[in-house]
């Protein structure tokens, strides 16, 4: 009856069964290992049963290639990259997928992307997106995405549907922006950082650090750099202080020019907005000041009073153009001083004709005292008097500004 194994009627079977199935074994063993031995076969386990050379063995990946080098002779194998532009420069660099899932790396800002073959444009993996325009952007980005605007020098985030502004300015936003007398107060203003928006309501100009701009010298671009736009700095003149920028790049700078709405803005720079004012005396040298505020509306303290006019008796109109750029329509009021004298000098000013109502103030001084108004409101670019002596006088102490 069979029983499914082999049976053997002697010894001498039995043993010659065995010394086959040995036989068989070693031979394969022995195979193997003189293959391996000899460098013509591998095996990728101790439970591999089959001998193969490397490039059997070896199976490319995703992306990945093998290439055999000096066939029958010392062949060599190369492991290489499909796709070996994996790092470009930036993201102008991107260009086309070829397959999807693609992968990127841009080198100036480490950012991961990978091509989405369905939408046919690159996905952001991490980082921040960086562009001129966020409407230019090619890429498939995620709900919370982050972009530079470079074109902005802002963050925006993407909600989904549309990129929204972090930092969003409307028309009569201002932040920091204050203007001082630097190191050389004669020829120097510090202007701190902050943003505003331009002129034409366009574009956010934010001016990341402290800039400090020399007024006596041809406009360079950077912080502690020449500002003046155009000639050379002149004596007792009012210079205007813009804050300008170039949209290609997203730089942001400072400007002065004796023009309150056209400066001669430097070359690419297309934006501007005028902040603040400075005086220059009989040396071409800036009048200190102290700008009090860093908002929307600020004042503009002059350290020492400058003399308006002298000599004044009676009624009459005082022309202020030399000394506030009423016609910019950014200055609102005025606070004026009279004094010290030889004698009392009793003083109204006024912002119109008739000195009445709260547009006036009295200003009284004498030997020894220097008197001081209030804020005035300026409503031309002239001012009404009433003085009580033969010598009346007048200085300015502050100018109120909205910009």
């Amino acid at each position: 009856m069979g029983t499914g194994k082999e049976t053997y009627s002697d010894s001498t079977t039995v043993r010659a069964a065995i010394q086959t199935l040995l036989d068989d074994d070693l031979t394969e063993i022995f195979a193997q290992l003189a293959a391996i031995a000899a460098g013509s076969g591998v095996i990728v386990s101790a439970n591999d049963t089959v001998v193969g050379v490397l490039n059997g063995k070896l199976v490319a990946g995703n992306r990945i290639s093998l290439t055999e080098g000096n066939d029958g002779g010392d062949e060599t194998l190369t492991i290489a990259l499909t796709d070996p532009d994996i790092v470009v420069a930036d993201a102008a660099s991107l260009g086309t997928g070829a397959t999807d899932g693609q992968l990127r790396v841009c080198a100036d800002n480490g950012n991961v992307y990978t091509w989405d073959d369905g939408n046919s444009k690159w996905r952001i993996c991490s980082g921040n997106i960086y562009a001129a325009d966020p409407s230019a952007v090619t890429y498939t980005v995620e709900t919370g995405t982050t972009i530079w605007v470079t074109g902005d020098s802002q963050q925006k985030v993407y909600n989904g549907s549309a990129w929204v502004e972090v930092v969003a300015l409307s028309p009569g936003d201002v932040y920091g922006l204050v203007c001082s007398n630097d190191t050389d107060a004669d020829h120097d203003v510090n202007v701190t950082a902050g943003g505003i928006r331009d002129d034409t309501d366009v574009r956010n100009l934010v001016l990341p650090s402290e800039i400090t701009k020399q007024i006596d010298g041809a406009w360079a671009v950077g912080d502690d750099a020449p500002g003046l736009d155009a000639g050379s700095v002149a004596a007792n003149t009012i210079y205007h202080v813009f804050l300008i920028k170039r949209s290609d790049t997203g730089v942001v700078d400072v400007l002065f020019s004796t023009s309150a709405d056209s400066p001669t803005m430097p070359a690419n720079y297309d934006y501007k907005r005028w902040l603040f004012y400075v005086v220059t005396d009989s040396s071409s040298n800036i009048q200190p000041f102290t700008q009090v505020g860093g908002g929307q509306t600020v004042e503009m303290w002059l350290k020492s009073s400058v003399s308006v006019a002298s000599g004044l008796s009676g009624a009459g109109t005082q022309s202020v153009t030399a000394y506030i750029p009423y016609a910019s329509g950014f200055c609102v009021s005025a606070l004026f001083s009279c004094g010290p004298g030889a004698d009392n000098n009793t003083m109204s000013v006024a912002s119109a004709s008739g000195y009445s109502g709260v547009s006036t103030q009295q200003i009284t001084g004498g030997a020894n005292v220097q008197g001081v108004s209030d804020f005035i409101p300026l409503v031309a670019s002239t001012v009404y008097y009433s003085c009580s002596t033969s010598t009346g006088s007048f200085s300015l102490r502050a100018v109120r500004i909205v910009r």
